[in-house]
């Protein structure tokens, strides 16, 4: 029989950066090697935590139509998603190297060779 192995389990609940999408993937950054420092296995960030949950937000939209004031913040939203795969991936994935731990980010993606925003 195997035996029972026990894992530090970080679960940040720190706000993101909205419309920030550097700020954000640093701050993830910071904060996986702050926990993997505290002797965490595992860190698991929220549901769209780079990018932002849009919570909130209707990007000026009612049957038919969108306002100029919608199609700008809708704009801002796309250009704060990120590539998977992608440079900040890749940045995010650095630091849990470093930290020496497993990583989950709730992100906003986008598919650049499809999408204009």
């Amino acid at each position: 029989m195997s035996e029972t192995q026990t894992n530090r389990v970080a679960v940040v609940q720190a706000s993101p950066l909205f419309f920030d999408r550097e700020g954000s993937v640093e701050k993830v950054c910071r904060l996986t090697r702050e926990a993997g420092g505290e002797g965490a296995r595992l860190v698991l960030f929220p549901e769209a935590y780079v990018g932002g949950y849009p919570w909130g937000l209707g990007f000026g939209t009612v049957v038919g139509g969108r306002s100029d004031a919608g199609r700008r913040t809708w704009q801002r939203y796309w250009e704060t998603a990120i590539d998977v795969p992608g440079s900040e991936v890749s940045r995010m994935g650095e630091a849990a190297k470093e930290a020496g731990v497993y990583l989950a980010v709730g992100v906003v993606e986008r598919d650049s060779t499809f999408s204009r925003g």
